[in-house]
């Protein structure tokens, strides 16, 4: 797919802008673009899991 890296971080995006609407919604954006951040340049960057 051309370009697939973009347009999923666009999703992301919309879907954080989309979150950030509602107070209930901050914490699953914040998440979501985060995703967004990794989806836009995947490499040199490792994603951990927070509870060692």
């Amino acid at each position: 797919m051309f370009l697939g890296g973009f347009w999923s971080w666009v999703l992301w995006i919309v879907v954080a802008l989309l979150c950030f609407v509602s107070i209930v919604g901050i914490p699953w954006g914040r998440v979501c673009y985060k995703v967004a951040e990794f989806s836009a340049s995947p490499f040199g960057r490792k994603q951990s899991d927070r509870h060692q």
